[in-house]
């Protein structure tokens, strides 16, 4: 039995919390006897050595969410500062032991100070380090730099106690503390030339780089082929290993990476959305995808004891697409505590239907070429496990007095689009032209993706454009309005929520170049996010602009097709009407017009919008 798959369970979902510690591993690597743990490359460790290692050192902050490898960042660069594997471990430990504060000399012969986890540390010596640290950002030659780390919101907190304390610093971290949420805000890492620090936020750094190497990491680890050696099930190609199976499927069995391309699109779409996930809880899903088993809820994971004494497969318990969506855990608290699981959950996936899917998957035409190529390379978790239902059903389902089988292959039929969803490309299979994102209430996902694409690589998206533009128009009016060609910024007539005339606070803004201003789709880098920006002819200022989530897009694509604004999210309908206002505000000043001018827009003949326009001196 392998050694490694027992390892490998410590990051599932059954495991101890304190298992997924970055201190624990190396216990764990030596209690299991793996010949290497699972991690990565820290992605911000050049950034730390660079403000940290020259002749001029500055204070650095990690932020991010708990799970995001702040500690795993400080004691890759204290190991390498130390230069003695040893030694470092040896004084890394006694300082976990001791408050979590360790010092040491820098090349520069300053002093750094490491704290671990600023929220640890009891409340009276917390104060003290958040003094000590403010005072070593503010001077000029600090004897003692700091390497911190702290959830967000505990950062500032910690920050905030000590600005109202009444001693002499605590106006000093005030103004840290203000400049901290000016760039939490701002998405800025370094402060203004006044303050000495940076402040990384690992909740913005996970890349699809990173994501790759943590997959690459679990699933490429030696210990993978020193363990299975010896066992008869690893070269069983007729009932094969299930752990081994699902390792293949997510590697990308036949040439087929779509499973683990799928994964790093959720991952993109839930950061774009403000979601953001974890390394911790990434690496959670990954192990889930491998050894989930939901054959007995008290035990979620599989291991190769059990495979070894299963008198028939395992496959119906082992499904890595259910996994994949924390199918396996029963618990539905559990599962909505790894933000995975409830992206997945709350997109619909396996409960989400479509009529031409659910018809290809039912009526098992063997001689369709499109299920051909969505079951042919995926025999075991595709026919294998789904002519069973489908049979019992057929045979027995039409009983009134007995529902087992229709249960039963409900059960099964959304297994099956779970796995069409990780499975189809996002324009579907080449026959197929199916797309997975039907299967999902995020219907024009890929849509999204290819738009994002198109802007990164600087190329035109006017279709796009004219989609966005007009579901902004239907929004903001509450009319059925065709027009794509112009933005109209309106505002209603009386109370916030009547149903009178529309009223627009200034000239519309054309999606050509030709207009006085103009609106324009653009790449923010630093949302990864398309946003909706207005270029005024003539002028530089930064105007508001709108950035469209992929909640948002799939709000505006709607709306564009025939979805009522307000009754379909109440969310991003007040979004836009804010960003309408924001927009007016910075856009339309009449204060030094000779007339009051009144713009009342309604809907022509064509259904496309056009204003009368009532001029009042004053």
């Amino acid at each position: 039995m392998s050694r490694f798959v027992d390892f490998l369970s410590q990051y599932g979902p059954s495991a101890a919390t304190d298992a997924l510690v970055d201190e624990h591993a190396p216990v764990l690597v030596e209690e299991f006897g793996v010949s290497r743990p699972i991690e990565i490359a820290p992605p911000r460790l050049q950034d730390i050595r660079d403000a940290l290692l020259g002749a001029d050192p500055r204070t650095v902050i990690l932020t991010g969410t708990a799970g995001d490898g702040k500690t795993f960042h400080l004691r890759k660069f204290f190991v390498d500062l130390v230069e003695n594997s040893a030694a470092a471990t040896a004084a890394w430990g006694e300082a976990a032991d001791r408050d979590g504060i360790i010092e040491w000399d820098l090349p520069s012969g300053r002093r750094l100070r490491i704290i671990r986890d600023v929220s640890a540390l009891p409340a009276e010596m917390k104060l003290t380090q958040v003094r000590a640290a403010a005072a070593a950002i503010r001077s000029a030659q600090p004897e003692t730099v700091f390497l911190m780390a702290a959830n967000d919101g505990q950062l500032l907190d910690s920050f905030a106690a000590a600005a109202s304390d009444g001693t002499e610093t605590a106006a000093l971290c005030l103004e840290i503390y203000r400049e901290m949420i000016e760039m939490m805000r701002s998405g800025r890492e370094h402060p203004r030339p006044t303050f000495a620090f940076s402040m990384f936020n690992l909740s913005r750094t996970l890349g699809e780089e990173s994501l790759d190497a943590l997959l690459d990491a679990v699933l490429d680890h030696p210990d993978w082929e020193n363990g299975c050696a010896s066992c008869p099930r690893a070269v069983d190609t007729t009932n094969p290993c299930p752990i081994r199976c699902n390792r293949s499927l997510l590697v990308g069995a036949n040439g087929s990476t779509a499973f683990r391309a799928r994964i790093k699109t959720l991952v993109r779409l839930a950061a774009a959305n403000d979601q953001h996930i974890p390394i911790r809880y990434l690496l959670m899903l990954i192990v889930n995808v491998l050894l989930g088993f939901s054959q007995k809820p008290s035990r979620p994971l599989l291991n190769c004891a059990v495979i070894l004494k299963a008198k028939t497969p395992l496959y119906k318990y082992t499904n890595p697409y259910d996994n994949a969506c924390g199918a396996n855990i029963r618990d539905p608290e559990k599962r909505r505590k790894n933000p995975f699981f409830a992206l997945v959950s709350s997109l619909g996936i396996g409960a989400e239907t479509d009529n031409e899917i659910d018809a290809l998957l039912l009526a098992r035409d063997e001689s369709n070429p499109v299920r051909i190529s969505l079951f042919e390379n995926d025999r075991i978790y595709g026919d294998r496990i789904f002519n069973g239902p489908l049979d019992h059903y057929a045979k027995r389902g039409s009983d009134r007095n007995n529902g087992h089988e229709a249960d039963e292959l409900r059960a099964a039929l959304q297994a099956q689009r779970r796995r069409l969803f990780f499975k189809l490309g996002d324009q579907g299979s080449p026959s197929s032209g199916l797309s997975p994102w039907r299967l999902t209430v995020f219907r024009h996902a890929g849509e999204y993706e290819q738009l994002c694409a198109a802007l990164k690589a600087g190329q035109a998206s006017g279709d796009a454009l004219r989609q966005i533009v007009l579901g902004i128009n239907r929004t903001l009016t509450g009319l059925m309005a065709s027009d794509g060609e112009k933005l109209w910024v309106t505002g209603v007539v009386g109370r916030a929520d009547g149903n009178g005339g529309r009223l627009a606070m200034g000239e519309p803004l054309g999606v050509v170049p030709s207009s006085w201003a103009r609106v324009q789709l653009q790449y923010d880098a630093n949302r990864s996010c398309p946003a909706l920006a207005v270029l005024e002819k003539g002028t530089s200022r930064e105007l508001p602009r709108l950035i469209i989530t992929p909640l948002l897009f799939e709000y505006l694509k709607r709306v564009s097709s025939g979805s009522l604004p307000s009754s379909f999210s109440r969310q991003c309908h007040q979004e836009i009407r804010h960003f309408a206002v924001r927009l007016a505000s910075a856009l339309y000043d009449e204060e030094d017009q000779e007339t009051t001018v009144i713009r009342m827009v309604d809907l022509d003949n064509s259904g496309r919008l056009h204003e009368h326009i009532l001029e009042i001196g004053k």
